[in-house]
Formats: C-alpha cells, structure tokens, sequence
C-alpha cells in the first residue's frame, strides 16, 4: 500500500514536471498533425529521390516521438535532491595474524559532509555522498619490540583522518525505511598516533594512510519533511596504512542524522 511519505514523493516528481510533460506533448501533437498533413497530400510523380527523403523524414519522425515519450518517462520517475548528514562513528581494523595475539578495539570520531540524491521511482534510489571521516583505532595491549629487543607493551592510538565518497543504491521496501548498499572509495588525509605515557617521537610507528576501498551495508529512515537517519557498517577491503604489508582493513559503524531539500 502506498503511504502518505510514497504520495508526497510522487507530488514532488509532478510538480517538477509539468512544465516538460507539458511542452513534450506539445511537440508530439504538433508532429503528429504535420505528419497526416503530408500523407493527405496527392502527388502524382514522385521521384525515387523524393521517396528516399520521405522515408527518412518518416523514420526520424519517430525517432524524435521515442525520444520525447522516453524524456516524458524519465522526467516523471527522476527527482533530484540534494543535502548534508553529520554524525558519530566506530572503527576499528583487522589485525593480521600475530603471535602475541594483539586485538585492536574500537575508536569513535566525527563525520560529515553532503549528499546528492536521484530518485528514480518509488522504490529505488541512488545516492552519492561527500564527507570527513575521523578513522582510527586503539589497542590497550599493543606490543611493540624496541631496538634493544624489549617488549614494551602499552595503550596505542592510531588516528586516520579520511575523506569518503559512497555510491549507494537505496531500496524503499515501504514507508521511507531503505535498505543501502554499494562501495566506497576513501582518500587518506592524514595519519596521528601516540603511546600512552611515551615519547611519540621515539616510536611512532605509522606516518600514512592509505587509499581505501570498502563496500557499505545499511539501513535508514526518511521522514515527509526531509529528515533523515543513516545508520551503516562499512567492510574495509584493503589496508588503510600505507607502510604495512598486509591486513589492517578497516571496520566501521556509524550513525547519522542529515537533512535533504528536493530541487
């Protein structure tokens, strides 16, 4: 059943597009009646010249009627909208395998940015996003061996700072709750970490991040007024820190509240 928030989705789309469906059927109707015109016309001698002008004229006619009624189409379905998000998130990266069995826990950060929406009916859209994301993770017991061979074993923060761009595909099984999924690029910005009670400068481990690519999982709820909530789970798929080898994929939940204006 079609809902309240379904009806006023198909309201924006209308009104938007009047004005096109409008002038489209203009054209249509005035093609249409240009066309019988010329049929309705005798003419006795007709060269094969004239006829192969009258064939293109009659097959480029109905291109042009195709290509309105599909613009007619996709004017109805499609409605843009753009807006912004902010919110709160949870990562953490995948260790590789280690023998003194280090397990990295979860760091929260910021995020934030815009968003640029295509709505292509009722049930789908497909939506493109820009924002910061502060990234990172912490390990309580991180074990690192010194030049000497020490053990020392100590909190350890690592911090990267990110700027991701998902293209999501947005299902409305019904109401405005969506399900969203697609992949994410991200862009390393920056990288800070530190020891609790140690000299940074002395063991500071890692200095770059790396170009991160993941794939997003998730589910929101828009309401008839513009607001919406996100909440996601992004699955890292290559390594965010550039000097290592391998593992360190990212891991992050996040939860976020945005607003978006139809154009």
């Amino acid at each position: 059943l079609h809902t309240a928030y379904r009806r006023q989705r198909q309201m924006c789309i209308r009104d938007r597009h009047e004005t096109h469906i409008f002038y489209c059927l203009y054209l249509i109707t005035f093609s249409s009646i240009l066309q019988l015109s010329k049929m309705g016309r005798k003419e006795t001698a007709i060269d094969d010249s004239r006829i192969e002008q009258y064939k293109y004229g009659k097959t480029m006619k109905k291109y042009f009627l195709l290509v309105c009624i599909a613009f007619i189409s996709v004017s109805i379905q499609a409605q843009w909208s753009l807006g912004g998000k902010a919110g709160i998130n949870w990562s953490t990266i995948n260790y590789p395998w280690s023998k003194l069995g280090d397990h990295a826990d979860y760091l929260s950060g910021f995020q934030g940015g815009i968003i640029a929406t295509y709505q292509f009916n009722n049930y789908f859209d497909m939506q493109a996003e820009l924002f910061y994301s502060a990234r990172g993770y912490t390990d309580d017991e991180f074990h690192l061996t010194d030049e000497s061979g020490a053990v020392i074993s100590n909190t350890y923060t690592c911090r990267t700072h990110y700027l991701d761009i998902p293209v999501l595909v947005k299902f409305f099984p019904c109401n405005g709750l969506n399900v969203q999924f697609g992949p994410q690029l991200g862009i390393g910005l920056s990288l800070s970490d530190k020891w609790k009670g140690i000299n940074n400068d002395d063991y500071s481990i890692y200095r770059d991040s790396a170009v991160d690519f993941s794939l997003a999982f998730g589910l929101g709820y828009e309401f008839n007024f513009g607001v919406f909530v996100d909440a996601r789970y992004t699955l890292g798929l290559t390594k965010t820190i550039r000097e290592v080898v391998k593992g360190f994929q990212g891991r992050n939940i996040s939860l976020a509240v945005g607003y978006r204006v139809y154009l």
